[in-house]
């Protein structure tokens, strides 16, 4: 099994989806994996690389270069009322409701193994390249494609990912679960959240939360996985055969680090199927 590297730097991206679940606002990191995990279905379906497939997983991380959270509005239909009675109007009323969206601007990078090793990348990058004119990452859109037809790479060797990074300035996401955790034993949920956010990140009222030097890093609440509620089971109707389950979110701490190198390899996050729970977890 050989890993091969997907590389997007500098990639500028426009309202993308900064809800990682309905309690938090975040990096979208998890949607950043989906987009991974989908350009990993495409190959999957590609006659000459489908053998190469079978077993493949996706690990990515980010370095983030700038973050911009956004208040959007989204707008919809809506019955009002008239003289008693409820109907659709010529011009119907609409129900504004908040979507929490963000700009930012990141290099990307995407692990995904093969059964092939030897010169794959040059079989792929075509493939990653078409791949990125359609994509969304995060449900935003990349509005820099031009520019990142000659800055997407793809690269089979460890040494030769770090060699393309060796630039790269900018910010990766840590787990910081077990402090969260730790918190949340010693005081409940809700004196942990308090402690985590106002107690690492300092509150100030004329400029918000504020980066303290002595930290060394940002931290934040984010989404974890999901719990399952149930044990999946396959139902009516369903667009696809496969077992479904209906899950919560599970939130824990992260932190925002200064992007250093060496040892890439202990920025990568997957998801992990723990049998009653699906958790984002940094790779081995």
């Amino acid at each position: 099994m050989s890993s091969v590297y997907f590389i997007l730097k500098d990639a500028v991206v426009d309202s993308a989806n900064a809800s990682t679940s309905y309690l938090t606002n975040a990096f979208p990191l998890s949607s950043i994996l989906g987009m991974g995990e989908a350009f990993c279905f495409q190959l999957s379906h590609n006659e000459s690389l489908e053998s190469d497939m079978e077993s493949s997983h996706v690990e990515a991380f980010a370095i983030i270069k700038d973050y911009q959270l956004n208040e959007g509005k989204k707008a919809f239909p809506a019955f009002h009322k008239e003289a008693g009675a409820a109907h659709k109007s010529t011009t119907p009323s609409e129900i504004m409701l908040s979507e929490n969206t963000c700009n930012f601007k990141a290099t990307l990078v995407f692990k995904l193994d093969f059964e092939r090793g030897a010169d794959i990348e040059d079989e792929l990058e075509p493939l990653w390249l078409n791949f990125l004119m359609r994509c969304r990452v995060a449900g935003g859109k990349l509005t820099n494609l031009k520019d990142l037809k000659n800055n997407a790479s793809v690269v089979e060797d460890e040494d030769d990912l770090e060699t393309e990074l060796k630039a790269e300035k900018g910010w990766v996401v840590s787990d910081e679960s077990e402090l969260f955790d730790s918190l949340t034993q010693e005081h409940g949920v809700k004196e942990a959240i308090r402690q985590f956010v106002f107690t690492y990140i300092e509150n100030d009222k004329e400029l918000g939360k504020v980066y303290r030097r002595k930290q060394k890093g940002f931290y934040y609440l984010d989404l974890k996985g999901y719990q399952l509620l149930e044990e999946p089971i396959k139902r009516k109707g369903s667009r696809f055969d496969k077992p479904h389950a209906f899950a919560e979110p599970v939130i824990t701490g992260r932190k925002l680090n200064y992007f250093r190198l060496p040892d890439t390899q202990g920025l990568f996050w997957r998801w992990q199927n723990n049998g009653n729970a699906i958790e984002l977890v940094k790779a081995s």
